[in-house]
């Protein structure tokens, strides 16, 4: 579609389901809980977007700039960010279950107590990201780039969930879950994981 114009509409609350947002100018826009289930927003310029509470499920946001937008509480159970830049985004509490976030760019961005079950992290950059509270169990991080990433205590003293379903200490060796070529490479024994060892056999 022709790139459509909608930097800094309001469409809070607005329902968009399965619509076509394809390569959308919405910078600044207000999508609020909206209703974006399975819409295609691939290539869509959503920088500074406002998306608290939206629901993103089963949409399609590849290649997508949400350069600082507000994810706070977003539903993105099976959404599909790969390659999407999310640097400095608000991710708190979101529900990113299941979704693919295959060479996404989340450098500094806040996932504290996201829910990232079973999400394909394959080669993802977290650099920075803050983690606290997140659970990763069954989530893919092979080739994924943690450095500074945070993964202290959350704020109701939960500890991150790690992939294996271990919680995080100080002395988690996080490079067994994104370098292949550790000696205690993990894989997943579940068959529905990203991270499903039999992927790689």
């Amino acid at each position: 579609m022709d790139e459509m114009d909608l930097q800094g509409a309001s469409l809070r609350g607005k329902n968009l389901q399965a619509a076509d947002l394809s390569a959308a100018d919405l910078v600044e826009a207000d999508l609020s809980k909206a209703n974006l289930k399975k819409a295609n927003l691939e290539g869509a310029n959503m920088r500074r977007a406002n998306l608290e509470a939206a629901n993103l499920q089963g949409a399609t946001l590849e290649d997508a700039d949400l350069h600082e937008a507000n994810l706070e509480g977003a539903n993105l159970y099976k959404a599909s960010l790969r390659g999407a830049d999310l640097r400095e985004a608000t991710l708190v509490g979101a529900n990113l279950q299941a979704a693919t976030l295959q060479l996404a760019d989340l450098r500094g961005a806040d996932l504290t107590e996201a829910d990232l079950r079973g999400t394909d992290m394959l080669d993802t950059v977290l650099i920075g990201a803050s983690l606290n509270g997140a659970d990763l169990r069954g989530a893919q991080l092979q080739g994924g780039d943690l450095r500074d990433a945070d993964l202290r205590l959350a704020e109701f003293d939960e500890t991150s969930i790690l992939p294996d379903y271990s919680h995080w200490s100080a002395e988690a060796d996080l490079d067994r879950f994104t370098d292949p070529e550790h000696t205690d490479f993990w894989r997943s024994e579940d068959p529905y994981s990203p991270a499903y060892k039999g992927d790689s056999e």
